[in-house]
């Protein structure tokens, strides 16, 4: 029984160290060395990559842009299904909270402003261990869409999934905290 016991405890354990384990987290594949520090675009030189080479939109899946297959590698690399293997996760079951927003990218890419660069939102994915590709910042939508009157009214949920806004707070002067009531009067003293 105790033997029983102790193995199930260490499934237990052990599963939750699977849970976190790296094929569970977002891919690790170096799109700044694609993007940005191949020589390309030059005579003798191959054409330079856009993220629409590796990321077609006719493996979208409900609107999302679909990861690459090792035979989409395959076009340029030999040894596509090793290199794939080692640095593409399987996507995550679910995004983190917040993450998942409401966003189509087709008519943003046909915007005069972005001309199909998904750089111009996604700029993490050309920094080397810069910053998320995936999931680029509010304050990249905020430097096109103002939203002003919608933040001011707490309307968020135009991008933002309902489930999510339950636990997000708005990072600015209007995210008061239980103890903002306390601490108001002093703030507002300490103002010139």
């Amino acid at each position: 029984m105790k033997r029983v016991l102790t193995w199930c405890v260490g499934v237990a354990v052990r599963g939750r160290f699977v849970a976190a384990c790296p094929s569970r987290l977002l891919t690790h594949f170096p799109h700044w060395q694609h993007l940005a520090e191949l020589e390309c675009g030059t005579p003798g030189t191959p054409d330079c990559l856009s993220c629409a080479n590796c990321h077609k939109s006719s493996d979208k899946k409900e609107g999302v842009w679909a990861q690459p297959t090792p035979e989409r590698c395959e076009h340029c690399h030999e040894d596509a299904a090793v290199l794939w293997r080692q640095s593409v996760r399987p996507p995550l079951a679910t995004l983190p909270a917040g993450k998942a927003i409401i966003f189509p990218h087709d008519p943003h890419l046909k915007h005069e402003r972005i001309k199909g660069q998904c750089v111009r939102c996604h700029a993490g994915a050309v920094a080397e261990r810069g910053g998320d590709p995936l999931f680029p910042p509010m304050e990249t939508c905020l430097g096109c869409h103002e939203h002003r009157e919608a933040f001011e009214k707490g309307l968020c949920n135009d991008c933002h999934r309902p489930q999510d806004l339950r636990t997000l707070r708005p990072v600015s002067f209007l995210s008061h905290d239980g103890a903002w009531m306390r601490r108001h009067g002093a703030e507002a003293r300490a103002q010139p």
